[in-house]
């Protein structure tokens, strides 16, 4: 048991706009795929991130049950904490500070928690790549 995150990412599969997908989605499932959902990131009891899309996304509502949208904008500005963050330690605390809770892992500000942060970081540069601008992005985590 612990903190399981999510970033998800969707495609909304129209018959207007991508014919030519959906129909080879149809072949291959034998379904009529509307929306792709992948995985654009995972977490493991990285408690300062989670606590960020709580605030940032859910409106203080820490409910593992709520999917929440995540926009360009909120990631954007998260990838300019963690980076501002990583090339300067002392301010972790201030920025992205930790969260204790039941099965939120550790709350210290030593190399698992940066080790989280650098993983954010690659995360978000890759959602945020001009390859993915058609996707609608979502944030839920699990304990």
């Amino acid at each position: 048991m612990g903190l399981d995150m999510y970033l998800t990412k969707e495609l909304y599969v129209s018959k207007y706009s991508n014919p030519d997908l959906r129909l080879s989605l149809k072949k291959a499932t034998g379904e009529d795929v509307q929306t792709i959902i992948m995985e654009a990131g995972y977490w493991r009891k990285a408690n300062a991130i989670h606590k960020w899309f709580v605030n940032n996304v859910q409106d203080g509502d820490d409910d593992c049950s709520k999917r929440s949208s995540v926009s360009t904008e909120d990631m954007k500005y998260l990838l300019g904490l963690v980076t501002e963050v990583l090339s300067d330690h002392s301010k972790a605390k201030m920025l992205l500070p930790t969260q204790a809770g039941f099965f939120y892992g550790d709350t210290e500000y030593g190399d698992w928690y940066f080790e989280n942060l650098k993983e954010t970081e690659t995360i978000l540069k890759e959602a945020l790549k001009p390859k993915n601008r058609d996707y609608e992005y979502y944030y839920q985590s699990s304990w």
